[in-house]
């Protein structure tokens, strides 16, 4: 019989009552300040210290420590667990899901692995595996669960502004950065998730307001004539964008219950996109 473990890494941005209700494991990524302190992201330090350290500190971020991994999935192996999922950061992005592949030769015979890359990032690769916990305490098999998330990669879709391109540029995560002049005349550049799990510049928005209303707009035409199983929102320490941002949502969907949850993007992010971002994304209804 199946005994399926879930796994992920703290960019997934579900909040620890998530985690702990769903039974989804994590591990932690680095963040790697200048005089060479270490900290596991999300365990160790949090957003609001990585925010504000920006400021004036060339912060750098590396994969999760080897042996974490590999605890966990000994971890699993002594509680008998016989399948495990890992679903980390887009490939686009990191290269987390590189390391965890190869890791899965070290259990052969152990333990059944498949390093899922949702070519996502936030809650676009987290919330699935809310989703993939609820099919596994139904009862749906290994393999069910896997082609539940590979659908769910393919639906959904993700928008988010930024203050300036500083942070994106200087950690080489987003193509065409050289086209946009961020810093003048008050422009916030949209960014998009690519199919390829990669960041691109989508459109150059003057103000906050119009910033956020683009991300609605475009998440809004995304889901047109379709039926909406879950919209998040994300931000880095820009809680009143994240409330502007649901207002316009509200009010694009005043006569929907839509499922609507507000996370905080993780510091080992904000180191890549700055304090100031805030998002969201939509994903459209999926069945097993």
């Amino acid at each position: 019989m199946e005994k399926i473990a879930i796994a992920t890494d703290s960019t997934c941005d579900l909040t620890e009552e998530e985690l702990q209700k769903y039974d989804i494991h994590t591990v932690s990524l680095q963040v790697i300040y200048p005089n060479g302190d270490t900290f596991r992201d999300r365990r160790e330090i949090d957003t609001k210290k990585v925010a504000k350290d920006l400021v004036d500190q060339n912060i750098k971020t590396s994969l999760p420590i080897g042996k974490d991994i590999l605890d966990l999935l000994d971890e699993f192996y002594e509680n008998q667990y016989t399948h495990v999922i890992l679903s980390p950061l887009s490939s686009g992005l990191s290269g987390t899901y590189e390391f965890m592949n190869g890791l899965k030769a070290e259990y052969e015979g152990k333990l059944v692995i498949e390093v899922i890359d949702h070519k996502s990032v936030s809650a676009g690769f987290g919330y699935p595996l809310v989703m993939a916990s609820k099919a596994r305490s139904e009862g749906h098999s290994f393999s069910e669960i896997v082609s539940l998330l590979n659908e769910y990669s393919k639906n959904v879709e993700i928008y988010f502004a930024v203050d300036d391109l500083t942070y994106l540029q200087r950690g080489g995560r987003i193509s065409k950065a050289s086209e946009v002049v961020a810093n003048i005349l008050d422009i916030k550049p949209v960014i998009t998730v690519t199919e390829k799990g990669t960041l691109e510049v989508d459109q150059k928005v003057r103000g906050i307001k119009k910033s956020m209303r683009s991300v609605a707009n475009k998440l809004v035409q995304f889901s047109k004539g379709r039926e909406i199983e879950k919209i998040f929102i994300v931000h880095s320490s820009a809680p009143e964008k994240a409330d502007f941002l649901k207002n316009c949502f509200e009010k694009a969907f005043p006569d929907q219950n839509i499922d609507l949850e507000i996370y905080e993007l993780s510091s080992l992010l904000t180191v890549h996109t700055g304090p100031g971002l805030c998002g969201a994304g939509i994903f459209i209804k999926q069945h097993i």
